[in-house]
Protein backbone atom coordinates (compact mmCIF):
# COMPACT_ATOMS: atom_id res chain seq x y z
CA UNK A 1 0.00 0.00 0.00
CA UNK A 2 1.28 3.41 -0.67
CA UNK A 3 2.57 5.56 2.08
CA UNK A 4 1.81 9.94 1.92
CA UNK A 5 3.85 12.29 3.57
CA UNK A 6 1.76 14.41 5.74
CA UNK A 7 1.74 16.88 8.39
CA UNK A 8 0.48 17.82 12.27
CA UNK A 9 0.31 21.76 11.90
CA UNK A 10 -0.10 22.73 15.73
CA UNK A 11 0.31 26.39 15.09
CA UNK A 12 4.13 26.31 16.48
CA UNK A 13 5.18 23.82 14.14
CA UNK A 14 4.53 20.44 12.78
CA UNK A 15 4.41 16.62 13.21
CA UNK A 16 6.13 15.15 10.01
CA UNK A 17 5.33 11.51 9.18
CA UNK A 18 4.50 9.15 6.38
CA UNK A 19 0.61 7.07 6.90
CA UNK A 20 0.01 4.33 4.76
CA UNK A 21 -3.24 5.03 2.65
CA UNK A 22 -4.62 3.89 -0.31
CA UNK A 23 -4.60 7.64 -1.96
CA UNK A 24 -4.17 11.08 0.17
CA UNK A 25 -7.93 11.40 0.03
CA UNK A 26 -8.32 8.94 2.19
CA UNK A 27 -5.66 9.77 4.65
CA UNK A 28 -7.35 12.96 5.23
CA UNK A 29 -10.61 11.63 5.41
CA UNK A 30 -9.08 8.84 8.33
CA UNK A 31 -7.29 12.22 10.12
CA UNK A 32 -8.67 15.17 9.73
CA UNK A 33 -6.15 16.68 11.27
CA UNK A 34 -3.15 15.69 8.93
CA UNK A 35 -2.42 17.42 5.55
CA UNK A 36 -0.80 15.87 2.80
CA UNK A 37 1.99 17.19 1.42
CA UNK A 38 3.18 15.63 -1.95
CA UNK A 39 6.16 17.39 -2.59
CA UNK A 40 9.33 17.61 0.03
CA UNK A 41 9.82 20.63 1.34
CA UNK A 42 13.20 22.43 0.41
CA UNK A 43 14.14 22.50 4.10
CA UNK A 44 13.80 18.60 4.27
CA UNK A 45 16.78 16.96 3.10
CA UNK A 46 16.18 13.75 1.33
CA UNK A 47 18.17 11.88 4.19
CA UNK A 48 15.74 13.57 6.54
CA UNK A 49 12.84 12.07 4.01
CA UNK A 50 14.45 9.02 4.04
CA UNK A 51 14.39 8.74 8.03
CA UNK A 52 10.75 9.65 8.48
CA UNK A 53 9.67 7.34 5.87
CA UNK A 54 11.57 4.84 7.41
CA UNK A 55 9.42 5.41 11.02
CA UNK A 56 6.75 4.91 9.29
CA UNK A 57 6.52 1.26 11.20
CA UNK A 58 7.21 2.19 14.69
CA UNK A 59 4.72 1.59 17.00
CA UNK A 60 4.68 4.90 18.62
CA UNK A 61 3.44 6.25 15.29
CA UNK A 62 0.71 3.84 14.49
CA UNK A 63 -0.90 4.43 18.53
CA UNK A 64 -0.25 7.73 17.60
CA UNK A 65 -2.21 8.10 14.20
CA UNK A 66 -5.06 5.62 16.36
CA UNK A 67 -5.41 8.07 19.28
CA UNK A 68 -5.30 11.18 16.35
CA UNK A 69 -8.69 9.00 14.54
CA UNK A 70 -10.49 8.78 17.31
CA UNK A 71 -10.26 12.53 18.88
CA UNK A 72 -13.56 14.32 18.56
CA UNK A 73 -13.70 16.58 15.93
CA UNK A 74 -14.75 19.61 18.42
CA UNK A 75 -11.15 19.04 19.81
CA UNK A 76 -9.46 19.21 16.15
CA UNK A 77 -11.29 22.44 15.43
CA UNK A 78 -9.80 24.24 18.44
CA UNK A 79 -6.57 24.09 17.11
Amino acid sequence: MPRFRACYDYGMGGIWLYVEAASAAEVVERYPALVVVKRRPSWMSPEEDRKLRAKADNPFWTKWLADLANEPPAQLRER
